[in-house]
């Protein structure tokens, strides 16, 4: 194995570990705030950073998988004046959009409480962007592990601001505002973490035009289609904050915020892939390229099928275990939204596989058909069916980008999907149903969780659907 595998390869068990260190916290913390907010309070509270995350998105111009091909393809004496330009457009773009959505929020019907906190909360927006673009250069020295732990770093800090916050009774702007702090203070350390790179990086505002100029003609294809990809993941949140009352709004945020956090995930593992998905299919070695992608399909599967097993079963329960006995509803929404969770794994392994054959341009079209579809649909179920109508467009919406992609992989490269091994993981994951089916009868969700989880990774292994030395490679990927 060369030393780039081996370092590649040390790389996403780390990750995986502290990314399930943040997940628990994130969900803890989540518990907090709607046990504190209720219902209403957390409306508000979801309003506000969908606003914020909407204008984000609109202004993204794939500035990050641009900067991660710029340093990658430039010598290191060229890093510096790269960087500082980047962080100079995302700086100038984030500012944009953040003010543009203070001042929307001002005509729009929201409670002032909204208004506010879309305010005091755009700090907390602002230097998030900055983390993720800024993630780049650990990236090209494979030293994501860092970013990792600044992401729980910034995790972990906002769990005790809520927990004082909480035990103050400081109020809903308080939050906002720890929220910020937290994002400035992880922002920070991040600045300290590139000045210790083996090709240290100062932070300076650049102001080269010509080579911005050179940037957006790049990156234009990956911003459309990052916008078009995301414009809906936002939409459905602002668009039932607009028609439904803010109690509506809370049950699908404390589920949609489920979604979130576990969907960090795959974005963090293809973007581990990327480099060994780039290096094989520029050798044109598309064995190994096929390789690679059935592991990844496999670990995807064998990790989400179970969730939605699970979650049809125990997910009301879970749902007032984590966020308190006011959203219980957001239970049976959940039950909705696992299935979407399912297609973001799926669909972030074949939009990681357009960029990798460089086809950003071939699936524009099928992004813009889903933004366009999933739009009109929000406006005509979500009226009617509040947040049943926006989990199941989202649900279609994420299966519409899995083809999309999937057709656009599709035409370049001939992928076989690991059907045997699939099988053999639905196999299981109904096994795990039927056994905690019957538990949920006697037992409380924490027991028939940790006994489901047991009799699925047994009833996996005696079905074949891997053993554990394939388990270790489908984590690994060094093979």
């Amino acid at each position: 194995m060369s030393a780039t595998a081996r370092a590649i390869a040390g790389n996403p068990l780390s990750q995986i570990v502290v990314r399930a260190v943040d997940v628990a916290v994130g969900i803890v913390t989540l518990g907090f705030i709607t046990r504190y907010l209720g219902l209403y309070g957390f409306g508000e509270y979801t309003t506000a950073n969908a606003v914020l995350q909407f204008a984000s998105i609109l202004v993204d111009f794939g500035l990050y998988l641009t900067f991660l091909r710029e340093i990658s393809a430039s010598p290191p004496e060229e890093h510096g004046r790269i960087t500082n330009n980047i962080f100079t457009l995302r700086a100038l773009t984030a500012l944009l959009a953040l003010v543009a959505a203070v001042a929307l929020t001002a005509v729009l019907p929201y409670p002032p409480v909204v208004r506010a906190g879309v305010a005091l909360l755009a700090a907390s927006y602002l230097f998030g962007s900055f983390i993720s673009t800024l993630t780049a250069p650990f990236q090209k020295h494979l030293l994501m592990a860092r970013v990792a732990l600044v992401n729980l770093f910034n995790r972990l800090l906002l769990f005790a601001f809520v927990v004082i916050v909480v035990a103050l009774n400081a109020g809903l702007l308080a939050l906002f505002i720890a929220t910020s702090v937290s994002s400035l203070l992880s922002f920070i350390v991040l600045v300290f973490l590139l000045r210790l790179l083996p090709n240290p990086l100062r932070l300076n505002f650049a102001w080269d035009i010509a080579y911005w100029r050179e940037i957006f003609h790049k990156t234009w294809p990956i911003a459309v289609t990052t916008i078009l990809n995301l414009i809906y993941f936002k939409a459905d949140t602002i668009i039932l904050s607009l028609y439904r009352p803010q109690e509506d709004v809370g049950i699908y945020g404390a589920s949609y915020k489920v979604l979130e956090i576990l969907t960090t995930f795959p974005h963090m593992f293809m973007g581990l892939m990327l480099p060994l998905l780039t290096a094989a299919w520029i050798a044109r070695d598309h064995t190994r390229v096929q390789r690679l992608l059935e592991h990844s399909f496999s670990l995807f599967a064998f990790l989400t099928l179970p969730l939605i097993g699970g979650t049809l079963v125990v997910g009301r329960s879970l749902m007032t275990l984590i966020a308190g006995s006011d959203f219980t509803e957001s239970g049976s929404v959940l039950m909705v939204l696992m299935i979407a969770t399912a297609a973001i794994f799926f669909g972030t392994l074949y939009t990681y596989m357009v960029i990798v054959l460089d086809k950003q341009r071939a699936v524009v079209k099928y992004f813009f058909m889903t933004a366009l579809i999933s739009i009109i649909g929000y406006f005509i179920l979500i009226p009617r069916y509040s947040y049943w109508g926006a989990a199941w467009m989202t649900v279609a919406s994420e299966i519409m980008i899995i083809v999309g992609a999937w057709l656009t992989v599709r035409r370049e490269l001939s992928m076989k999907l690991p059907l045997r091994r699939l099988t053999r993981i639905v196999l299981a994951s109904v096994l795990m149903m039927i056994v905690a089916l019957f538990l949920s009868r006697s037992l409380s969700v924490i027991p028939v969780i940790g006994i489901s989880i047991v009799v699925y990774v047994l009833s996996a292994f005696i079905l074949r659907a891997f053993s554990f030395a394939e388990l270790k490679q489908l984590i690994l990927k060094t093979e």
